[in-house]
């Protein structure tokens, strides 16, 4: 069956270019990150990496709502369209990284020969669920090409496209509203793992949060949240009406989502969020077997616990520092 073309979204095209340069910009801070206006902001970049996810769920819904997929040829048709847009891409880097790591990093290369060889079949992203690794972003799980592991959980997504499709459509029924129950579920499951292990673990170092950000089951709910507002729009056209009666509004209204969004990553705190860049200096460098550096005395730090050989973070009280507030948990480490 043909699909419907629907009328391209151009405001879409300038989000995506928003969340591109973000990421690019958070990638270049320095560290530690000076103190500036948009510190907080950049060093967020995971925010626009969770925003690249959902829309790849929401594009990827509303260009194929009409699609079926019943029989093994339309899904293998899917299949070549999505994936044959990113492969070239993807290997031509993959082929310019893996050269530059053999001439200049053998070493490396020879350590990460698993993370080589699954990132040729788009797998690399599972090696953040296996026990006992430590993932972080920019960490070796992604070798050689780090930046890549965003297609390859993606791609598990994409696997599952025609199956979610038809789920949604299935719980969705026929009724206007039929989109809000799987909105509300895919809302539920992307918001709630986060608070809930801090409830039960009361931290969370980098095995769990390089699982959580990179491992793709776990970034399943956000595809499928972005294909729950593609269906709300397509389904009760409301964006349509509204911009019918009340364009002036309805525009307004569009213009302002954006800086209010970016005001509200910039400005809004997290507890959780102060020991990480002390993490990036202390735990990480004792989890692959060197000693750490001692973080800022100005951080602030939290408990983040995995069991695994690496320094813990713990909450300072007022006016202790932070190198006091790092113990070692295993010295063998």
């Amino acid at each position: 069956m043909k699909t419907q073309r629907r009328p391209p979204l151009d405001h879409i095209s300038g989000m995506r270019a928003l969340l591109s340069g973000w990421i690019v910009l958070g990638h270049y801070c320095s560290f530690p990150p000076q103190e500036g206006v948009f510190t907080l902001l950049l060093g967020r970049g995971y925010v626009a990496v969770q925003g690249f996810i959902i829309l790849s769920g929401f594009i990827t819904h509303y260009a194929y709502h009409d699609a079926r997929y019943d029989a093994w040829p339309a899904v293998l048709r899917f299949y070549a369209k999505r994936f044959g847009a990113i492969l070239g891409s993807y290997y031509l880097f993959y082929a310019l990284t893996a050269a530059w790591r053999v001439c200049f990093d053998w070493d490396g290369v020879v350590a990460h020969a698993d993370s080589m060889l699954l990132s040729l079949v788009l797998c690399q992203a599972w090696l953040t669920g296996v026990p006992g690794r430590v993932s972080v972003p920019g960490g070796d799980d992604n070798y050689p090409n780090v930046p890549a592991w965003t297609l390859s959980t993606l791609a598990f997504s994409w696997l599952l496209f025609p199956l979610l499709q038809s789920w949604l459509r299935a719980a969705s029924g026929a009724t206007r509203l039929g989109w809000l129950p799987p909105l509300l579920l895919c809302l539920l499951l992307v918001l709630a793992p986060v608070p809930l292990r801090l409830l039960l673990h009361g931290g969370m170092g980098w095995a769990t949060y390089g699982c959580a950000y990179h491992w793709p089951p776990f970034r399943v709910p956000d595809f499928a949240f972005g294909m729950c507002v593609a269906e709300a729009l397509v389904r009760t056209r409301w964006g349509e009406a509204l911009g019918r009666r009340a364009p002036r509004l309805f525009g307004r209204l569009a213009d302002a989502i954006v800086p209010l969004f970016l005001l509200l990553v910039g400005v809004a705190h997290w507890p959780g969020e102060d020991g990480a860049a002390a993490l990036d200096a202390a735990s990480l460098p004792l989890s692959r077997g060197r000693r750490g550096l001692s973080p800022p005395t100005s951080m602030r730090c939290v408990t983040l616990t995995d069991g695994l050989p690496c320094r813990v973070l713990r909450p300072q009280a007022r006016g202790q520092t932070a190198r006091g507030a790092v113990s070692t948990s295993s010295r063998s480490g």
